[in-house]
């Protein structure tokens, strides 16, 4: 890979990370870092890894958005459940657990924010990435 194209996408994943409404949102509210994951500030990986995932992965579905959207849910939903399995044997603690809500995996991922990687990734790919990739 070129130093261009590992640079944009480092400072993508950045941008993604940073901008992700549930750590942008608990940062401006109470004006300083939280500890809204693993890390202390107002980013999280996770969301920075989805929205690459989404970019490079899902560039074939761009022109159906029914099958993005059922692809971004799906993609997120894998990243996420993965993501809170490995983090708590690696750390032995649990980041996020969805237990009370209605149709979940083991606490693990739930319906209601796995339809929203679903919208998230129709927004990442339709408004935000033409600044970014056109």
């Amino acid at each position: 890979m070129s130093f261009y194209v590992e640079n944009f996408l480092y400072f993508y994943h950045i941008f993604y990370s940073r901008l992700a409404y549930g750590s942008s949102y608990c940062f401006h509210k109470k004006k300083k870092n939280n500890r809204r994951g693993f890390l202390i500030g107002p980013w999280c990986p996770i969301y920075g890894f989805g929205a690459l995932f989404i970019t490079l992965l899902l560039r074939k579905y761009y022109e159906d958005p029914l099958v993005l959207f059922i692809m971004s849910f799906l993609l997120g939903s894998i990243l996420e459940y993965i993501t809170s399995y490995l983090m708590e044997k690696i750390f032995h603690a649990r980041w996020w657990d969805y237990s009370d809500h209605k149709f979940h995996i083991n606490g693990r991922i739930s319906l209601t924010t796995s339809l929203g990687f679903g919208a998230l990734g129709l927004i990442l790919v339709y408004a935000f990435n033409p600044f970014f990739l056109e």
